[in-house]
């Protein structure tokens, strides 16, 4: 079986799955508890759905990883939300990466992105959570910078880095309205974790704009 031969593997250092209809059995067969493959450093996961409790399993019994990519997983909420208070109370990995595009069920999606931001924020534990956001909407570019604002402001400790990637044209903002979203609300910014953070947009004025803003109310 792939899960036994996995187990036994020790020098398999990086280990990718992608759209497996049985990835959770895979993942607490083989990485999850006392018996699993301490060998893999790596763990990228893919367009899965049905992981579930099995990825804090996985991340809080593995002591081997250091770095994990979840890419456009399906997942509810509530069970991002576990993922979060796992990551945020017992992960082993240090960088875990996040990524969601918002293409489609964007509602479901951004109940799923903020309740992991919530739930992985700590005040006494170093961020690990690095999240990288595909935005199609004035109404998700509102959303993403309004969590920015509570990053930035130290609201939210969840974040190491933040990657804010705009796949269309902005229209119907200035500098003055992006300000008002990314106010520090007279908080001076110290109490931020962020430590990279990349706007990515196809209109370049945009772009200055946000940056421009970003720094001038994060005091840089």
């Amino acid at each position: 079986m792939l899960s036994q031969a996995l187990i036994k593997s020790s020098s398999l250092k990086r280990l990718w799955l992608d759209q497996m209809e049985w990835g959770a059995d895979l993942l607490l067969k083989a990485l999850a508890g006392d018996d699993g493959n301490r060998s893999i450093e790596c763990l990228y996961l893919s367009n899965m759905d049905g992981l579930g409790d099995c990825l804090r399993q996985v991340l809080t019994s593995n002591p081997s990883l250091k770095e994990v990519v979840l890419e456009y997983l399906r997942m509810r909420p509530e069970e991002w939300q576990q993922l979060g208070e796992g990551i945020r109370d017992n992960a082993m990995a240090t960088n875990i990466r996040v990524r969601f595009d918002l293409d489609k069920n964007v509602e479901d999606r951004w109940n799923s992105i903020e309740a992991l931001a919530c739930a992985a924020s700590s005040d006494v534990k170093d961020p690990r959570v690095e999240l990288d956001l595909t935005l199609y909407s004035n109404h998700d570019s509102v959303l993403s910078l309004n969590l920015l604002g509570r990053v930035l402001r130290g609201e939210l400790k969840s974040l190491k880095s933040f990657h804010i990637r705009r796949k269309d044209e902005y229209s119907g903002s200035n500098e003055d309205g992006l300000e008002g979203i990314l106010s520090m609300n007279g908080n001076t910014g110290e109490t931020s974790v962020l430590k990279k953070l990349t706007l990515e947009t196809v209109q370049k004025d945009v772009l200055k704009d946000l940056l421009r803003s970003t720094m001038r109310r994060s005091g840089t």
